[in-house]
């Protein structure tokens, strides 16, 4: 279908909703071969599309010729995506006169560097292949043919309010490195903005993971999403991480050649990437994977996973624990994450009593709740306000845990970078009151003190209150009352 232009004779017609414009490959591809790029390894060249590119290419057009436009990748490190993604972005703008677009990213120096790539392809175009900017500075570019784009920083500290998605309305989106964003706001409020009916709308969110993140949630969603499109692009797609029998490091990690046999990981690995996509690695791939994983990642498998993986299932990785190895951290995680529970919400004001709670869903929580408070039962909870340990450490955290005589299990969960001190008092104070029987154990520590100030005072400021004993009464969203019961119980201790 051609481009109405103002010069047709008949007015141009509304798009139905459900209507989604051909995926236009063969002109997207000539125009990819025009665009010069600053390659690392040759200087400036012109793009040739990879096997990575190329797969992505494909699955998207399957999907939009079924009507899908949001897509959600999981990617490998350095397989030329953001290339691809950038290349795509200015044929779009070019191709759909007046498209409103946003390009999304997690810092201001990924913002600096991927607007630099754009101005190095504009600067490279041939002239029957480009628009010119009308207007372009550090936050947009405005191209003669109407199309904009936003410059947008999502950043990697949650804000607590998202915000990138206001005053804006968008039928195209590029998001980099989502994993890396500080909220799950953010990406909610972007998508909000997205528009439902223009006839060319896309959004993509792409990514290398970053642990058992949000991002790892809207993958797992996506999954799941008939409306959405999920791709995961593995190491062994790129037509450069293989070394050739000739290459002097292929003699050094196949020191047998072909022959070579592989460790246990190498062949599960192998047998999962066949039985997954049907394709079987070669021991000239496995000897770059060798390579860089003792040359460039120093034998640190998890990060090999992580940057590297052979499927979705390697990608994201637990981290960080100085008690327990990460990959026994890692199969933790994703069991639990198969385990389902109730999502819930705090609001937090700056009184305490206008605290309330509300029902969740999967991508905007702050509390998980595995089970819900037993009369008879005795928990123990622990307190971790956000910067106790370090200024790195941006989450006040509060476990509750049921205990036997036997072992501890975890019932519910509060995780939040925008609570403060005081308003931790309060959480904790409702947990404690809606779990009851329990034991507080509070990091004192830094913030903790003023966590631990802060119950003192609630606890004179509430003793005047009278709340229901009723043990059958475990309704979490009486915030008042489950809070006076922990502090008259006066069974909050600094541990």
């Amino acid at each position: 279908m051609g481009r109405v232009t103002e010069s047709d004779s008949k007015p141009k017609r509304l798009v139905p909703a459900s209507e989604v414009a051909p995926f236009p490959r063969d002109r997207l591809i000539k125009f990819l071969s025009k665009v010069r790029i600053q390659s690392k390894d040759y200087g400036l060249i012109n793009f040739q599309l990879l096997g990575t590119q190329l797969y992505v290419l494909v699955r998207m057009e399957e999907a939009i010729a079924r009507g899908i436009t949001k897509f959600v990748i999981l990617k490998a490190r350095q397989l030329g995506m953001s290339t691809f993604f950038l290349g795509l972005d200015l044929f779009w703008a070019f191709e759909n006169q007046g498209l409103l677009g946003a390009f999304v990213t997690h810092t201001e120096q990924s913002k600096a560097q991927f607007r630099n790539i754009l101005k190095v392809f504009l600067a490279n175009l041939p002239r029957g292949y480009k628009k010119d900017a009308v207007q372009e500075n550090r936050d947009m570019v405005v191209f003669e043919n109407g199309s904009l784009f936003q410059y947008i920083v999502a950043g990697v500290r949650e804000k607590g309010k998202g915000g990138i998605g206001r005053s804006s309305a968008n039928n195209f989106a590029h998001c980099t490195e989502v994993a890396f964003w500080g909220s799950a706001d953010d990406v909610n409020e972007l998508a909000a903005t997205m528009s439902t009916h223009y006839q060319h709308r896309l959004e993509v969110y792409e990514s290398t993971a970053n642990g058992f993140n949000h991002f790892h949630e809207m993958w797992e969603a996506a999954k799941e999403d008939p409306t959405c499109c999920a791709i995961f692009v593995g190491w062994w797609l790129h037509d450069h991480y293989s070394y050739g029998d000739d290459h002097p490091f292929f003699q050094i990690y196949m020191p047998d050649g072909h022959a070579t046999k592989l460790n246990a990981l190498e062949r599960k690995r192998v047998k999962d990437v066949r039985d997954q996509f049907g394709v079987d690695i070669t021991h000239n791939q496995i000897a770059w994977y060798r390579w860089q994983l003792e040359a460039k990642q120093q034998g640190d498998q998890s990060k090999m996973d992580e940057l590297y993986p052979w499927t979705e299932q390697d990608a994201f990785v637990a981290t960080g624990s100085r008690f327990f190895t990460n990959e026994s951290l890692t199969d933790a995680m994703k069991r639990t994450r198969s385990v389902p529970y109730m999502p819930f919400r705090y609001i937090l004001t700056d009184r305490w009593h206008e605290t309330g709670v509300t029902g969740g869903n999967r991508s905007r929580h702050d509390l998980k709740i595995w089970e819900e408070a037993v009369h008879d039962g005795w928990y123990v909870i622990g307190c971790d306000p956000a910067y106790g340990s370090s200024d790195d450490a941006d989450r006040s955290v509060i476990h509750v845990a049921r205990c036997f005589a036997d072992r501890m299990v975890q019932v519910a969960e509060f995780v939040s970078t925008s609570t403060s001190t005081y308003q931790c008092a309060w959480v904790l104070a409702h947990l404690a009151g809606y779990y009851r029987n329990c034991m507080v154990n509070l990091e004192i520590s830094g913030p903790g003190t003023t966590v631990f100030q802060e119950l003192n005072h609630l606890r004179t400021s509430i003793k005047e209150i009278k709340v229901s004993t009723n043990p059958e009464d475990t309704d979490l969203r009486n915030v008042l009352r489950n809070a006076a019961l922990s502090l008259q119980a006066s069974r909050l201790d600094a541990g």
